[in-house]
């Protein structure tokens, strides 16, 4: 819990200061930790509040870093359509980016499971396949 009261005296510093790229990245590391403390709920809620301000500073690759964040969240929640949606939208930027490496991590959530449903990996693989 000193990691999260750290991060949010960070975010209030970042925020006083206008220092807007900066309150994006504590805001997603908020969500992480509480993603990782099993808060799911609460961790959509600091992503969704990263997503607009990594859009608006214009940096694409932890947008791409928040989409698939989000997804993570859906895909933990089982709402695996959804989850699917940002998957599909952080690796959309990270191919205009040209970020090889990323690129391929998130292929990868394409193909493995997202709910391990049949239907999500069938298509998420398909997908995938045709990119190639």
């Amino acid at each position: 819990m000193e990691y999260l009261a750290w991060h949010q005296r960070g975010l209030d510093a970042a925020r006083a200061l206008k220092q807007t790229k900066d309150e994006g990245t504590l805001l997603n590391n908020i969500g992480l930790v509480y993603n990782n403390l099993g808060e799911r709920r609460r961790a959509l809620e600091y992503y969704e509040q990263a997503l607009p301000i990594h859009r608006e500073v214009g940096n694409r690759a932890v947008e791409a870093t928040t989409l698939n964040n989000i997804g993570m969240v859906y895909d933990a929640l089982g709402e695996c359509r959804r989850a699917l949606e940002y998957f599909e939208q952080a690796l959309t930027i990270v191919r205009e980016v040209g970020d090889r490496a990323n690129e391929a991590k998130r292929a990868q959530q394409h193909s493995v499971g997202c709910c391990t449903t049949p239907w999500a990996s069938t298509a998420a693989r398909s997908n995938t396949m045709s990119r190639r």
